[in-house]
């Protein structure tokens, strides 16, 4: 039989500073005011919300499974601390707020449409491993030093993004936007290298900052969109597709292929990656109406077809495939060619 334990007597249960279910509990909701280990699988289930109050520490203990359900939220501005062999898995929201910290040295899974937020001056350490395929959501620090495998899901950071782990974050069919400052290389130690493995089917979106310091690895088979800056003094090695826009900058060197400019310099909604022709005119791009200016207006290699007779093909030529006329011999000026006329007496 499920346990469901009333307010009242978790109350007393807090004042000894650990919560132990003698079975899976579903745990109304609660204020954390003192230290507690939770030393028993749990549950936070729809509708609950847990709240860590500032200067307060919530332990999941080791062999724990903490479970958020879809709708259960935490709200933490203390500490949670996850230890080695903990679970937390969250189908729901995890707000890290104001000056909290979340360490997590066991295992979170974060499941598809649940949420990750860390905000305000709140840090969120993973010495571990998360797996996620819902949001995470960073506009303050985050530091990953092991693990995390974004399958399905997003991150999304505003804030400073350290990426040290050894096995790094590996980007498979899903997305990473930097709008904020993202740095990959080694830690203090230099135990590993800080990896970034962008699989096929996976988006990197730089609109920011990333810092690739010597050591670090950024490994790419999908795409990277880049519109901000990105330092490589590390291995940037791109066997899939890296654009640059207008605004994009990558400083180091790149081994594979090259960078592909995806600038729309003239505004006209093409770029030379999706076929313009001359980023200098906007009336020139694939499906252009042809105008006789000149100029190939629709990129399809013939200049002012239909608009002005035959059309000129770039590099001389034109599109008539009739040779041109033999030249005929030159005319004669007058007074070439004939003596002088005696143009006689004056009257």
């Amino acid at each position: 039989m499920r346990a469901v334990w009333a307010i009242p007597v978790l109350v007393s249960i807090l004042i000894l500073g650990v919560i132990g279910f003698s079975q899976e509990a579903e745990a109304a909701s609660m204020t954390f005011t003192t230290d507690t280990t939770i030393s028993a699988d749990a549950t936070i289930a729809s509708g609950e919300t847990w709240t860590i109050n500032s200067g307060v520490t919530l332990t999941i203990a080791s062999g724990v499974t903490l479970t958020v359900a879809d709708g259960g939220t935490i709200d933490n501005s203390g500490t949670i601390f996850n230890e080695l062999g903990a679970t937390i898995t969250n189908s729901g929201t995890i707000n890290n707020q104001g000056l909290a910290t979340i360490t997590n040295s066991g295992f979170i899974d974060n499941l598809t449409d649940a949420q990750i937020f860390n905000s305000d001056d709140s840090t969120f350490t993973n010495s571990r491993s998360i797996a996620n395929s819902g949001t995470i959501t960073n506009s303050a620090t985050f530091i990953n030093s092991r693990s995390i495998a974004n399958f399905l899901g997003t991150i999304t950071n505003s804030g400073t993004f350290t990426n040290t782990g050894f096995a790094g974050i590996e980007n498979e069919e899903s997305t990473i936007t930097n709008s904020g400052i993202f740095t990959i290389g080694p830690d203090a130690d230099i135990t590993s290298n800080g990896l970034i493995d962008n699989l096929v089917g996976a988006t990197f979106d730089n609109l920011g900052t990333v810092f690739n310091v010597l050591g670090g690895i950024i490994a790419n088979s999908g795409t990277i969109a880049n519109s901000g800056t990105i330092f490589n003094d590390g291995l940037l090695d791109n066997s899939g597709t890296i654009t640059n826009d207008c605004t994009g900058i990558i400083i180091g060197p790149i081994v594979g292929d090259p960078v592909i400019d995806d600038c729309d310099a003239d505004g006209d909604g093409f770029t030379p990656f999706s076929g313009d022709c001359n980023e200098d005119d906007d009336t020139v791009f694939p499906g252009a109406p042809e105008l006789a200016d000149g100029l190939d207006n629709d990129c399809d290699g013939l200049i002012d077809e239909g608009v002005a007779g035959p059309p000129v093909v770039p590099g001389g030529g034109s599109g008539n495939s009739d040779p041109p006329a033999e030249p005929g011999p030159p005319e004669e000026t007058p007074g070439e060619g004939t003596p002088p006329q005696n143009p006689g007496p004056p009257p």
